[in-house]
């Protein structure tokens, strides 16, 4: 295990994995839109009386930062001696969640058309940029001008009422599919394609850092489609526009439209429409590997593509790419479990 290293409201605290600690760590995780959390137990008066909301809390890992946020939920369990509290941080992305989008006279209503995905958050970023600074969820240029012109994605209609920060950055990377992380070291927000995404090497060879526990792969059709329809108030958009088409025509043969509500006309494109498409044109197809070793910061860090080499299980097989799509590290168990995506 790389030796941790963990501070709560700016104090070292001496934490592990063991749960009798006064501090013991849970799990690390990092979710597919781009957020983190960290769970930790705390037992004894000194450090449930130091942790509070808001407390910021770092972790390291053999000295590299891979953790940094605020803590915004905690729940106490017994009583006397044994009192503690289980509390949960969230990093960068989570604390977006506490900030309401607004537009540029301070109304919670923004809408957006005629646009693209990267010229919508450079707007949403530069207003609340100094609020994200403020709770130290962002750095000082905290996002690249050339890395947004780069999320080309039309956004025709889009209009957000009293929506989270967190949410509508979700919203629009969507429409991509555009992808987020946020490196704890400078609080840098990337946002990228998923084929610019960095690509990680899984070594899981005899040789390598990690044991394979278990391989667990899903597969379903029950969300596909070869059509998509949009459907509004007296209104309707279809991608394509005649016909059907994708991978579950072509590999099963199936001609099925999928409805899709809109409560807001303004949401009915075709635009929009084609990136429903694409979530659903293909089965749903996740690999999940439980593997056991050390804490490995790069899919804990930020979403990567993730290339396995030396195993011999077909669905793991050398050449093959997966998207990183979940990772949680348990420190009692001493397992890594990543979701992979099939690219």
């Amino acid at each position: 295990m790389p030796a941790l290293r963990l501070e709560i409201a700016d104090c070292s605290a001496p934490a592990g994995a063991d749960p009798r600690l006064p501090v013991a760590l849970r799990r690390l995780v990092r979710e597919p839109d781009g957020g983190s959390g960290l769970e930790l137990v705390l037992r004894g008066r000194t450090w449930m009386d130091r942790a509070g909301p808001l407390s910021a809390v770092r972790l390291w890992s053999s000295d590299r930062l891979v953790f940094t946020g605020r803590i915004t939920a905690e729940e106490t369990f017994a009583a006397g001696p044994d009192a503690g509290k289980t509390v949960l941080a969230d990093g960068p992305f989570g604390l977006a969640r506490l900030i309401v989008v607004t537009d540029a006279a301070g109304r919670p209503k923004i809408r957006y058309g005629s646009t693209t995905v990267g010229a919508a958050l450079a707007d949403l970023l530069t207003r609340h940029g100094p609020t994200l600074q403020s709770l130290h969820a962002a750095g000082a240029d905290f996002f690249s001008e050339p890395d947004l012109d780069k999320l080309t994605a039309t956004v025709d209609r889009l209009w957000f009422e009293n929506r989270d920060l967190a949410g509508a950055v979700t919203d629009l990377l969507a429409r991509g599919p555009y992808r987020l992380a946020i490196d704890p070291v400078s609080l840098a927000w990337r946002m990228r394609s998923e084929n610019d995404l960095p690509v990680c090497n899984l070594d899981l060879g005899p040789g390598g850092p990690f044991g394979l526990a278990e391989v667990r792969v899903f597969e379903s059709v029950a969300d596909a489609c070869s059509a998509v329809r949009l459907v509004g108030d007296q209104v309707s958009a279809r991608y394509p526009a005649a016909g059907f088409a994708g991978a579950m025509l072509q590999t099963a043969g199936l001609a099925l439209e999928r409805p899709i509500d809109c409560r807001d006309p303004r949401e009915v494109t075709t635009a929009r429409a084609l990136e429903y498409f694409r979530r659903h044109a293909r089965p749903n197809r996740q690999v999940r590997l439980t593997l056991t070793g050390p804490l490995t910061p790069d899919p804990l860090i930020g979403i990567c593509r993730i290339t396995p080499s030396g195993s011999d299980r077909p669905d793991l097989a050398n050449g093959k790419t997966f998207l990183a799509d979940r990772a949680e590290y348990d420190f009692a168990a001493g397992t890594l479990t990543l979701e992979l995506k099939t690219l």
